[in-house]
């Protein structure tokens, strides 16, 4: 449960950096001059992700990760519980991610008609929401089901 979370706040916190780096680079004045500590950031996040990816191939049992582990964390093929858990977690997220999409192109199809002002940012924030509600969606899921 320590690495799903230590996992799950990588790729949060990933994404996040990502996201006010793009946003920084379409000139907004007030993110415009940190524009370096964005940058640091996301390659902090990418080392600390690269290195949960490396402590848990090292203590996996043959070495070697499946696509379906690096994707989803706390997978393990070899164990029927969590492989049961796993796909519990991940459809929950998924469905929260279809429930989502047309919400989000709603609202931006709202705001385009209105004609807001900073349309780019609340787009890119939309979207960079949805893969982090997805992820937030799975790990709670994943804990309810495993403390169940």
């Amino acid at each position: 449960m320590k690495s799903l979370t230590i996992s799950i706040s990588t790729r949060i916190f990933t994404l996040l950096m990502l996201g006010f780096y793009i946003l920084s680079i379409n000139d907004l004045q007030f993110l415009s001059g940190i524009r370096p500590f964005f940058i640091g950031g996301f390659f902090i996040a990418l080392l600390l992700d690269w290195r949960q990816q490396h402590i848990y191939k090292k203590n996996h049992l043959t070495g070697r990760l499946t696509y379906q582990e690096r994707v989803l964390p706390e997978f393990n093929s070899n164990d029927e519980r969590e492989s049961e858990l796993t796909g519990k977690a991940a459809k929950n997220a998924f469905s929260i991610i279809i429930l989502l999409m047309p919400i989000t192109l709603v609202l931006l199809g709202f705001m385009m008609i209105f004609n807001s002002p900073h349309l780019f940012m609340y787009t890119y924030l939309f979207f960079i929401a949805i893969p982090i509600i997805g992820l937030l969606t799975y790990y709670f899921s994943y804990r309810y089901h495993f403390h169940k």
